[in-house]
């Protein structure tokens, strides 16, 4: 029998297949998605870290102001179609060229729309012509998000096709910046780098979609465009507040600071962005398999429990190892002009193990026909955010907005759970943190007294005495692992 506070589970024989063929599955998919985007983020990762030392602390902050700005019409492109395309699939896979055509369709129109919207407000910006200039260029990318068909893969389970055209795109546009771009007067080159890339990645999935599922032709049916809008539109309202939640602070600092601080700001990000993507792809990789669990409590509350608690195994650590290192990790990663990020990078990175908790209740509410309670959850997080930015970025600049976004995040996960557990099941949180968080008290420890050692000596301790002491603690244990990877 299974405790948690205020529940007991007994799961019989067959949930207990269920969980354990669920998680060997998930792990599986989870890996390759885990891998690819950590190759790709990795290919993205170096790639700014060169483009910021090439560039400097200003023109990377108006790069970073100008990518942060544009999401926001990229934004009426996506909304929610990819995760209403994921679900419906789950639910019902013979519908896969239907809603291809008909949301690739819809996104494209979608996307000469939000151009010309964003070329009638440039005017209105008071910003310098060279950032209006990375603004529209940052447009293009409007229309290989339209086309991108990782959603249909990431539907059918098959997140080996997803791993591979991310690694493909963000490959080439590394390889791309580091050959080109060679002075800050090349900045343009960007944007237009990262399009290219993305083009490749969009023609190798339409490739594998017509090889595998059969030739998908682009959709114009006014009906089904209603019902896909009037279906995606909570999920998308839902995404553009996590959205503001994620760049409002970057928008507000490039109206209100110099733009130097907004690339001390943008560093500290791009450490936290090479992790996070991962918590959106554990969402992503959760969302099918919770779909299914609709009406199902007991198998919910079986995936509930491995998701929750490795999720916490592996995000503790790297929170507490990250706010403890984050000026030499900043110093390595962009060289001293940037050095003043790492009080931002301290605290943003506890947004990590935040979200990852989260995902598990949004993916709930989603699959479960909640959107209108997770949109109105997220509406109250992105308020508190605004606030909280608006009132401490005038007086503390990136300190004041780092506070801000890690803040409103705890608000968004306590109020998800609430919710979950008032709606669908009670899915325990508190009861997975107390081993991670001691193993990494344990390693903190030695972080701190082994100031005098190397960087990466100290990140290599740190792991194994985490690893040793969860270990001890049965947090996790190896024969449990290699069972549900299936070798043993």
């Amino acid at each position: 029998m299974l405790r948690y506070p205020y529940i007991e589970i007994r799961p019989g024989r067959f949930w207990r297949k269920v969980a354990l063929g669920f998680a060997r599955k998930f792990l599986l998919n989870l890996t390759y998605l885990a891998a690819g985007d950590l190759a790709a983020k990795a290919f993205t990762f170096l790639a700014f870290t060169h483009i910021a030392r090439v560039v400097g602390t200003g023109a990377f902050g108006d790069l970073s102001f100008a990518t942060a700005f544009t999401l926001y019409f990229a934004l009426i492109v996506r909304q929610g179609f990819d995760v209403y395309g994921i679900q419906e699939i789950a639910r019902n896979r013979s519908r896969i060229r239907e809603l291809c055509g008909n949301i690739l369709g819809l996104r494209l129109a979608l996307s000469v729309g939000s151009a010309i919207i964003l070329a009638a407000i440039l005017p209105l910006l008071g910003k310098p012509s060279y950032v209006k200039v990375l603004l529209l260029l940052n447009g293009l990318s409007f229309f290989t998000s339209a086309l991108s068909c990782t959603w249909i893969f990431q539907a059918m389970e098959q997140m080996k096709v997803v791993a591979i055209s991310n690694v493909m795109s963000q490959a080439i546009f590394c390889a791309a910046t580091i050959l080109f771009l060679k002075s800050p007067e090349q900045l343009f080159l960007v944007p237009l780098l990262q399009v290219a890339g993305e083009t490749v990645m969009v023609v190798y999935l339409f490739f594998r979609v017509n090889g595998n599922f059969g030739r998908v032709r682009l959709a114009f049916d006014k009906s089904a465009w209603t019902t896909i809008l009037k279906e995606s539109l909570p999920m998308g309202l839902s995404i553009t507040l996590s959205l503001v939640m994620l760049n409002f602070d970057i928008i507000l600092l490039g109206f209100l600071k110099p733009a130097s601080e907004v690339g001390q700001y943008s560093a500290a990000y791009k450490v936290i962005g090479l992790f996070s993507s991962l918590v959106l792809l554990y969402n992503r990789n959760l969302l099918p398999a919770i779909s299914r669990c609709r009406g199902n409590p007991k198998e919910l509350q079986s995936i509930s429990m491995g998701a929750q608690r490795y999720a916490l195994l592996l995000t503790i650590p790297l929170a507490a190892g990250g706010t403890l290192l984050s000026r030499p990790l900043i110093q390595l990663l962009f060289g001293d002009q940037f050095i003043g990020g790492a009080a931002a990078l301290g605290i943003l990175i506890w947004i990590i193990p935040a979200s990852s908790s989260r995902a598990l209740y949004r993916s709930a509410l989603m699959s479960h026909g909640y959107q209108n309670e997770n949109m109105w959850i997220s509406m109250v997080a992105v308020v508190v955010n605004v606030i909280l930015n608006v009132t401490l970025i005038p007086f503390f600049s990136y300190f004041g907005s780092a506070v801000a976004s890690l803040a409103s995040e705890l608000v968004l996960l306590f109020l998800l759970y609430r919710c979950v557990k008032q709606k669908i099941a009670l899915l325990p949180l508190v009861h997975h943190i107390w081993k991670p968080a001691f193993a990494g008290v344990i390693m903190s420890i030695f972080v701190v007294w082994s100031d005098s050692f190397g960087l990466f000596a100290r990140i290599i301790g740190g792991f194994v005495i985490y690893a040793l002491v969860g270990l001890a603690l049965k947090a996790f244990n190896l024969r449990e692992i290699s069972k549900t990877i299936g070798l043993s």
